[in-house]
This record gives C-alpha cells, structure tokens and sequence, in this order.
C-alpha cells in the first residue's frame, strides 16, 4: 500500500510540470500588458520598459517559464503578485479556506443526496418513484450552475429573505452557493447510482443472499450497494475536480473570497502569477483527491487491493 501511495504521489510530478506549462504558454500568449494596466496609461514608455525588464517580462519564453519552474521546486515560490506585490502563495493560502469548504460541503451533500436517491430509484425500478426521481435528476443535470444561482438568490434573497446573498461567514450563508454547486453534482451521482445498483441486483449473489433469508435492508447496504460503489466513487472524485473549477462562478455571483472570485479578479487585471498559482492549486487538490479514490478502490475491492499490495 505505502509503494502504491509513493508510487501515485510521484506520478503527479509530470502532471503538474504539465499544468504550468500549459497555463503558462496560455498567459504568456495573450494579449494584454500586465505592466500597463498596473501601473496606468499615464506612464511614460521609459517608465514602462524599465519596469518589465525588472520584471523580467523582456526575457525569452523558455527563460521565463525555466525562472519560474526553479522557483516552484527549489524555494515554493510561486512568484509576487503584480497588483498587491504580495507573494502568490500568501494570496492563495487566504482564500483557499473559503474554496475548499465550498467544495467540501457540496460534495458531502451531493454524496450523500446522490447515493439515496439513486438507491430509492434502482430498488424502486419501473415504479412513479423511479420515474419521477430519474426525471428530477435530468431536470438538475440541465441547470447551468450561474443561472441556477441567479434564480435562488432572487428567490430566497430577495424576494423572501430567508437567506443572505453574499458573504460565507455563517451557515446560513452557506446554503445557497453550497446548494448551486451541488445540484448538478446529486443528479450525476444519482443516475450513476441507478445505474449501477440495477446492474448488481441482476447478480447471483444478491440472489444467493435473498434465499438465505436476509433482509432487505442487510442485502441493499452490504450486497449491492457496497459493489456498486466503485463506479460511484469514480464519478464523486470527477466531481470534485467539476466542484472546484464551477466555483469560479458561484464564488463571483454569491461574492465569496476565495480561489474562483481570486482567479477571475487577476485574470481582468492581467495578474499572471496569481492566476497560474491558483491553477497549479486546484490541479493538485485535483489530483490528490484522485490519489484518495484509488485508495478506496483497495478497501473496496479485495482483488485489486491484493494486485496492488
């Protein structure tokens, strides 16, 4: 097991020189002056030359990316922000708090409104149950996420104050953008649940089990639930990847503080190495949370945990 994690923890290495690369050729070819629009049209083109070759914004690509590479593995460093001359990972590390628990908390919901709802509908096949839960579910895959929190801001906001339209420093605060990133998220689990509880309650073993005498419970949690979580989990840590890249919209329309609205506010005042630390962020936890559903697939499956050990 400890070989496996090493293994994986090492394998994110080129995944992550991927990542900056990629961002970084993405930034680096746009248009757009970082220096200009920092420090204001009325400077004078001498003050502005000067300024990026201290930046270093006049060297050559490749020595640009090499710079900032070395800085990433040899110091972590992710470089200042050219707006507040504040290191990147000082402005990540205020707002990701925010961001994780965002994340955190919709996917636990989604989890866990996911997995019963989609259990109730695969027990419950070719009933109105089913049917209607399969319809709830298509209706919520279908809600773009901005228009959804839009949509619950005017209703619970505004029209019928049950609810606070900004900020995330209280629960209640919390329900409304918690509740937009997880909408899309219960849909997919729940049609992915149906899926493949249909698939294991055809099996022979649940057969088996339902002439011993078990009961119907026993045989939903520890028969055919607990085989149809494999593909589950897949499609929970996808999600949570989904989760965190969908909270650059709830983040600017509920007004939170954290990686989104951070990216989306470097991005209108060209902050560079704000936006690729942010980037480089979220792959990581991306790529963590990977890691952690391989490492379930082990405790699930006894095969694959032998094949890996």
């Amino acid at each position: 097991m400890r070989k496996y994690i090493l293994h994986r923890l090492w394998q994110l290495i080129p995944v992550i020189i991927g990542v900056t690369f990629i961002v970084f050729t993405l930034l680096y070819i746009s248009p757009g002056d970082p220096v200009k629009i920092m420090m204001g049209e009325s400077v004078s083109q001498e003050v502005l030359e000067t300024t990026r070759e201290q930046m270093g914004l006049n060297d050559p690509f490749l020595v640009r990316y090499a710079n900032y590479l070395k800085g990433i593995v040899f110091d972590l460093d992710l470089g200042q922000s050219y707006a507040t001359k504040r290191p990147v990972i000082q402005e990540i590390l205020d707002c990701a708090p925010n961001t994780l628990k965002l994340a955190v908390m919709s996917m636990a919901a989604a989890i866990v409104g996911g997995i019963v709802l989609g259990v109730i509908s695969a027990v419950k096949h070719n009933t109105w149950m089913d049917s209607g839960i399969s319809v709830l579910a298509l209706i919520g895959i279908s809600f773009p996420s901005f228009w959804l929190g839009l949509l619950l801001v005017l209703a619970f906001s505004v029209k019928l104050g049950w609810f606070p339209s900004s900020g995330f420093d209280s629960w209640q605060s919390m329900v409304l953008p918690c509740g937009v990133l997880a909408v899309q998220s219960v849909a997919t689990l729940t049609r992915m649940t149906r899926s493949s509880m249909l698939d294991v309650i055809r099996q022979d073993y649940v057969r088996t089990a339902k002439a011993k005498g078990l009961s119907a419970p026993a045989i939903v949690f520890f028969h055919e639930l607990k085989n149809a979580l494999i593909p589950v989990i897949t499609m929970i840590g996808m999600d949570f990847g989904s989760l965190l890249g969908g909270a650059v919209l709830t983040e600017t329309i509920f007004s939170i503080q954290g990686i989104g609205r951070l990216m989306v506010d470097s991005i209108k005042r060209r902050d560079y190495p704000v936006v690729q630390g942010s980037v480089i962020f979220i792959a990581i936890a991306c790529c963590l949370v990977n890691l952690l559903v391989d490492i379930l697939y082990m405790f699930l499956d006894p095969k694959l945990r032998k094949k890996k050990v």
